[in-house]
């Protein structure tokens, strides 16, 4: 099995977490800022060495129970991120129109709010705006009627 390589101040947070610490009791010990604190337990998270569950200020950490080792220097691929495939960004990405549905957002570019045009065209605003990067197509600013 191979080991995890943390460096030098990963190594309380994930004893104090597997201790059963809270992080701003784990901050405290270390005599640093919470915000410092808690970017490592982010990044440890994505490294894949700790996990979190539950809901924002009630989240509980769990540490992932391998053995490891200290190392001064983390290199690149001495990092196993894990990957996943997310469908949503996909979709975005490929998102496309038909050219009769291009054509309606053309001409109906500056008469309907991006709301209506992405609900009349049967997609998300975010696909709209995709599109409407993609395609060129500029829609004008309303002005408030005070000239802005």
């Amino acid at each position: 099995m191979d080991k995890m390589k943390l460096l030098p101040y990963e190594v309380p947070i994930y004893e104090g977490i597997k201790a059963g610490k809270k992080i701003s009791q784990i901050a405290g010990e270390q005599n640093e800022e919470n915000g410092s604190t808690f970017a490592r337990v982010k990044r440890m998270i994505d490294l894949g060495f700790m996990t979190r569950e539950g809901q924002p200020k009630k989240y509980k950490y769990h540490v992932v129970d391998k053995p490891y080792v200290v190392v001064e220097i983390r290199k690149t691929e001495d990092i196993n991120i894990p990957t996943f495939e997310d469908k949503y960004l996909n979709d975005l990405v490929n998102v496309s129109l038909s050219e009769e549905n291009l054509r309606f957002l053309r001409e109906n570019k500056d008469l309907l709010s991006r709301s209506q045009l992405a609900e009349k065209l049967g997609i998300s605003k975010l696909e709209l705006n995709q599109v409407m990067n993609k395609t060129g197509i500029v829609q004008k600013r309303k002005s408030n009627g005070d000239g802005t």
